[in-house]
């Protein structure tokens, strides 16, 4: 499954250069986030994540992954995923489902979850409600999701989220701030974000930066509202990280 997961997310980065075009949009990244924990202990995290995206008139497709190798106190461990989404709509208003394979550590799950995005002229949402069934535990989780946009500039923003997750025996919210900055003339933009989760045993405070390239689209406003912005999986893969199970 961990292989599975490693190639989806570098064939999305490697099929990237040679699939960009007016109709067929990627990104690719690079972060690196560090975890603290108020039960005592941090994790670094470094990793990759790579998306694309194929509009097909009234409908899009989308693919995305990412591998993140974690350290924590000299043991490393791998959390990874892989999702394919379908939505309908237009540029204003999109919906759909994704399905998703879950990695988490030593322990593998298989998802799938329903989203939407609404774009106003200088603001983007997302809402997402994802479900992973993971056969190793014997166990499933749920989450409930929803972020917004606020575009500055179309190469500057800003935004906000909150997400909820439901583990079994373990719940809580996490919500989170964060920033983006693409440079002029150039495909390279940075991020940087803080989250911070709230679960029944401890808390945990995460601040990640990052590296992203984008192809095809021409701003970062583009990409959130017609590029490989539907972040279902992505958002339900990233709120694992902040209650850091298992």
């Amino acid at each position: 499954m961990k292989k599975l997961m490693l190639g989806a997310a570098m064939a999305a980065a490697i099929a990237a250069p040679a699939i960009a075009n007016a109709e067929t949009n990627a990104v690719v990244g690079l972060q690196y986030s560090n975890t603290d924990f108020g039960s005592g202990g941090d994790i670094d995290a470094y990793g990759i994540n790579g998306a694309f995206n194929h509009d097909f008139g009234d409908w899009t497709f989308q693919a995305d992954g990412a591998n993140n190798r974690m350290d924590a106190g000299g043991c490393c461990f791998s959390q990874s995923y892989a999702a394919a989404h379908a939505t309908l709509g237009d540029e204003t208003l999109k919906y759909g489902a994704f399905v998703t394979f879950q990695d988490l550590f030593v322990y593998s799950g298989l998802g799938a979850g329903i989203e939407g995005q609404w774009n106003l002229p200088s603001m983007t949402f997302n809402g997402s409600i994802g479900y992973v069934d993971f056969g190793d535990l014997d166990s499933s989780a749920t989450s409930v999701a929803v972020d917004g946009s606020y575009f500055i500039t179309p190469d500057l923003s800003i935004g906000a989220s909150v997400s909820y997750l439901d583990f079994e025996t373990l719940d809580g919210t996490t919500w989170g701030v964060g920033g983006e900055y693409r440079f002029a003339n150039s495909p390279a933009s940075v991020t940087l974000g803080y989250h911070s989760s709230d679960y029944d045993y401890s808390d945990a405070d995460t601040w990640t930066i990052g590296l992203n390239f984008d192809l095809g689209t021409g701003s970062l406003q583009e990409r959130a509202q017609s590029g490989p912005s539907l972040n279902g999986a992505s958002t339900l893969n990233n709120t694992f990280s902040g209650f850091g199970i298992p």
